[in-house]
């Protein structure tokens, strides 16, 4: 992999309200005993893109500060409920200056950190 890319920035779409999984599906562990977000995170911050951003929904502190340890910027949708629309909203508005972003799914861990880079 190369060196930091420095036109695109990655958005982790981590706002979900996860209704058909039951709720807290991004903090819900894998066999490995890593949470679903974090894992789906890690992955995006091992392309070594510019940035990193995760939107989270208004409240989930424990999620946030997780990210926020891996290197996340992490900042808050006040409209989740309305849409992933308002989550790339949001994420493509705190990383305005890139030329392109990187739009990863927060409960999608196993996508490898090489495919994202490509």
């Amino acid at each position: 992999m190369r060196g930091r890319d420095p036109e695109i920035a990655g958005i982790l779409l981590a706002a979900g309200n996860a209704a058909r999984f039951g709720g807290e599906k991004l903090l819900h562990p894998l066999p490995d005993g890593v949470p679903v977000g974090i894992a789906a995170a890690a992955n995006l911050v091992g392309c070594a893109l510019r940035k990193n951003i995760a939107v989270v929904r208004q409240g989930d502190v424990a999620l946030t500060a997780r990210l926020r340890t891996l290197g996340c910027d992490v900042v808050v949708n006040s409209r989740a409920d309305m849409g992933m629309g308002t989550s790339i909203a949001v994420g493509a508005g705190a990383a305005r200056h890139a030329a392109g972003w990187v739009i990863a799914l927060a409960d999608l861990p196993w996508i490898d950190p090489l495919t994202i880079r490509e």
